[in-house]
């Protein structure tokens, strides 16, 4: 077990000051640093919600968050390799927004989506799949949150990658053992906590439940690091 917490990746947390509700100050966001950091983790992708209703344009949040990211790290240089991505709320029509690449994780192809939690209309999911053949590649976020016959349909129909919730594991139900059988059964590319505020216990589940996976832990960290083979990290001063 040891092995996979060496390369253990959060592929999902709101984590920089002022980019999204996640981390509203700069003291918020470097606590949350620190935990990560106590935690063991190798690297930690942020990524701020993106939702193309609310945002002026992809230029000004990638402003927003390139800044943020740079002042996190000014203010707390050590800790793991910060990348930045965003979670993009899908909905109807964004494969043809503008810019929509852009949000990808730095330096990748990799294009975190979030579906809508209250019921997906069906051109929310033409959308999806549209995207999912615009040359991006879609990691599908929290999938333990969605009804498992709506992931069964896209398990069918879409060629996407999976992110879960570690926390999702962890449990006796219906849902938490669905949840640990895609792990063995190498269906999912990523864990995420998606982090919220700095509560001292943040991380103390999600390493429970890495542990919990056991050798399906060490499969997912090996897609993790496949996937941001390519990906830059952030850098205190992003110019």
């Amino acid at each position: 077990m040891r092995r996979a917490l060496e390369g253990l990746v959060d592929f999902h947390a709101h984590c920089l000051p002022g980019a999204d509700h996640g981390a509203p100050s700069l003291s918020v966001a470097v606590a949350q640093r620190r935990l990560m950091k106590e935690a063991g983790l190798s690297a930690v992708v942020a990524t701020p919600h993106f939702y193309s209703h609310k945002e002026v344009s992809v230029d000004a949040f990638l402003t927003r968050r390139d800044g943020a990211a740079a002042a996190l790290l000014s203010a707390a240089p050590e800790g793991p390799a910060l990348y930045l991505g965003a979670e993009v709320l899908v909905t109807p029509g964004l494969d043809e927004m503008e810019g929509l690449s852009r949000l990808c994780i730095k330096g990748t192809d990799i294009l975190l989506l979030e579906m809508p939690l209250g019921g997906w209309s069906r051109e929310c999911v033409r959308t999806l799949e549209r995207i999912a053949k615009m040359g991006v590649t879609p990691l599908l976020a929290h999938i333990d949150r969605y009804p498992i016959t709506d992931l069964e349909y896209l398990f069918e129909s879409s060629r996407l990658l999976y992110q879960i919730n570690a926390v999702a594991i962890l449990g006796l139900s219906y849902r938490a053992r669905y949840f640990r059988h895609m792990v063995r059964a190498e269906a999912v590319a990523a864990f995420g906590s998606d982090l919220h505020g700095a509560h001292p216990a943040a991380y103390r589940a999600f390493l429970r439940a890495v542990r919990r996976a056991r050798a399906g832990a060490l499969t997912v960290a090996a897609h993790s690091a496949e996937l941001l083979s390519r990906a830059i990290p952030a850098t205190p001063s992003e110019e």
